[in-house]
């Protein structure tokens, strides 16, 4: 009768082992953190965002890592570098970081540096990010950009110019200076919630409605009560006077607002109308540019028009 109660003892005493043994995994297993995450900033990463060669654009990725990043590897060609301990301090301005990333739990990379420095000719180019956390939990992610060939902002190339032989002022002023249009840069520029510069020109301002690829939706001002046409890229050039314009409208949509997306200068090449009570412009935007500030998205837009 002694041995089995010996023997249950036993049992009974390995059990009371076991218990903090399980407990203490399960708690473990528990606490565990989320892996890392890498999401894109003002662009989607299925859609290959461009660039322009030689410019600097914003190409921002967010690095989360709860339990702290370990290692930061981007690899691009035969560059690679661990931005979470490498000790070489020239590697960091390339991706917007001031110092190196370890321990840390939300970073922002922003390749735009690195393209605007290390990247001399036109193609898609592929970066390879891969994160890993203290909790040895990997994430990987592939960027990829495609980089375009910088045009020439000279008047050869944004527009047919007029014979060397015709005249600086037209021989009836009157007559001409009603068929002809006047071509001019613009500058539209949005900080936050503020107002539009250089919208009263055109009677416009607009508001963003999507965050991440920031579109902008424009449509007339608190003055004017502004529609809006969206034309082929090709009209730009081929529209050089008002009668042109005139017949161009008559035939398209006018809308009361229109839509831009802008992140990583995707709304580059556009051409829309712009019709007021009294005057239409005629506008093609070359280039789009967002930035990230504590007074919010600053959306900058740059171009021609003609009036």
């Amino acid at each position: 009768m002694i041995a089995p109660n010996r023997g249950i003892a036993c049992q009974f005493a390995w059990l009371l082992l076991l218990i903090p043994i399980c407990l203490s995994m399960a708690c473990e297993s528990g606490s565990t953190k989320a892996s890392p995450t890498i999401t894109a900033q003002g662009f989607d990463m299925l859609r290959t965002p461009e660039v322009l060669l030689g410019e600097t654009s914003q190409l921002r990725l967010r690095i989360e890592a709860p339990s702290g990043i370990e290692q930061l590897f981007v690899r691009e060609r035969s560059y690679e570098v661990d931005l979470a301990q490498s000790p070489e301090t020239t590697h960091f301005p390339l991706f917007g970081l001031p110092r190196r990333v370890w321990s840390k739990t939300d970073v922002t990379l922003d390749f735009g540096p690195y393209v605007a420095e290390k990247i001399k000719a036109p193609g898609e180019y592929a970066f390879s990010i891969v994160v890993s956390d203290r909790n040895q939990q990997t994430t990987e992610e592939t960027l990829r950009i495609l980089v375009r060939p910088k045009m020439l902002e000279t008047d050869s190339n944004l527009e047919p110019s007029p014979p060397q032989t015709q005249p600086a002022m037209p021989l009836e002023p009157g007559a001409a200076t009603e068929a002809s249009m006047r071509t001019a840069p613009f500058r539209l520029e949005r900080v936050g919630p503020g107002r539009v510069l250089g919208g009263e020109e055109f009677g416009v301002t607009w508001k963003t409605i999507d965050s991440v690829l920031v579109v902008i939706r424009l449509r007339g001002n608190e003055i004017e009560e502004s529609r809006f046409a969206r034309l082929e890229p090709g009209a730009f050039a081929s529209i050089d006077t008002h009668e042109k314009l005139a017949q161009t409208l008559n035939s398209a949509e006018t809308r009361m607002s229109l839509d831009l997306t802008t992140a990583v200068d995707r709304a580059a090449g556009s051409v829309f109308a712009i019709v007021q009570s009294d005057e239409s412009y005629l506008l093609r935007t070359d280039h789009s540019a967002t930035t990230l500030s504590d007074l919010g998205t600053t959306v900058t837009l740059t171009g021609r028009y003609k009036k």
